[in-house]
């Protein structure tokens, strides 16, 4: 047997266990408190849909952090500067997550962290075809800060109007080509009902954090 063949063979042995975290402890790890998946009421499946949740909470004092699941893609900024982007890839069906610590970078009062969603729900070479949402949860010393779902008003959503919505997609490589509309500053922000979204099979990341050095 060539050695490529058996390493490949050895790889799809060791996947399920290592890759996944589910096997080896027979039951999925519990990675949010009290946050539960999100979108846009009665639009989880619709394409390109971009939404942006906002959550605001003090510094305790503690270091935090932030943990979040999403589907297709996210970008966070933290008091209106960037974080992290993601989520890893997986495999269908599940949904990697992020563990983010926000030690030194957090205010005494006033903290604003911006969770920009991009949901495709449309197959490609690079995404999956898997329904929108958002699990967001900040922490520190094992008290909850902010959540998503949390007393419904803990994280706000809003649906990113200037982003068009109807494009033309040229290829399978990728998803919808990105266009937008500029008429101000700001984003054209429309304020969404957020619903709970059926419970997600989450797993850990599994790969290394980008540093994003510029």
């Amino acid at each position: 047997m060539k050695t490529s063949l058996k390493f490949a063979l050895l790889l799809m042995l060791l996947l399920p266990v290592t890759g996944c975290g589910i096997l080896s402890s027979g039951k999925p790890p519990e990675f949010f408190s009290q946050a539960v998946p999100v979108w846009a009421e009665g639009r989880d499946t619709e394409m390109n849909v971009t939404m942006i949740f906002r959550a605001e909470f003090d510094d305790p004092g503690k270091e935090a952090w932030l943990k979040l699941a999403a589907s297709t893609i996210y970008r966070a900024r933290l008091n209106g500067k960037f974080l992290s982007s993601g989520p890893a890839r997986g495999p269908h069906g599940f949904y990697r997550v992020d563990e983010i610590s926000l030690a030194g970078l957090l205010n005494e009062k006033g903290n604003v962290l911006t969770v920009e969603v991009a949901g495709y729900n449309c197959n490609s070479y690079y995404l999956l075809d898997q329904p929108s949402f958002l699990q967001a949860e900040v922490s520190a010393g094992g008290k909850v800060l902010a959540a998503t779902g949390l007393n419904g008003d803990s994280f706000e959503g809003f649906i990113l109007q200037n982003r068009i919505q109807k494009v033309q997609r040229f290829s399978f490589q990728r998803p919808f080509t990105e266009a937008y509309r500029y008429g101000s500053p700001d984003p054209e922000l429309t304020p969404a009902v957020l619903a709970i979204s059926p419970e997600k099979q989450l797993i850990p990341r599994g790969v290394l954090y980008p540093t994003y050095t510029v």
